[in-house]
């Protein structure tokens, strides 16, 4: 299986992407991390399969979020 990272910018209910993969789990996880410790353009990060479709709504429940800078309302 291989990885994607989606983010939500701020004040953003959308996952958005950059289409690179990676091949483990971990190895997109070390990235999300990396790119929301520099990029201040978002504030939520998650880890999930290429096949997950573009445009999910977010939601700050999700298991698979792995970096989160936002407060749930």
């Amino acid at each position: 299986m291989t990885y994607k990272v989606q983010v939500a910018g701020v004040r953003e209910d959308v996952w958005s992407e950059n289409g690179r993969t990676f091949a483990t789990h971990e190895e997109a996880r070390q990235y999300a991390i990396d790119l929301l410790m520099r990029w201040m353009g978002a504030d939520v990060g998650r880890v999930v399969p290429v096949e997950t479709p573009r445009g999910e709504p977010v939601s700050l429940d999700d298991p698979k979020i792995v970096v989160c800078h936002r407060r749930k309302a």
